[in-house]
């Protein structure tokens, strides 16, 4: 898991993908965003 603070030009609150390792939160850290993501791997 990789977080920033707000990256400009970052449109997205979290970004995962299917069956990968690994996620990135983008300045929004929430158990809402965390679970989504997760949800993913």
């Amino acid at each position: 898991m990789t977080v920033f603070s707000d990256v400009p030009g970052f449109t997205f609150g979290g970004l995962a993908f299917v069956g990968a390792k690994g996620l990135l939160i983008n300045a929004e850290f929430s158990l809402r965003l965390l679970g989504h993501e997760l949800g993913h791997n």
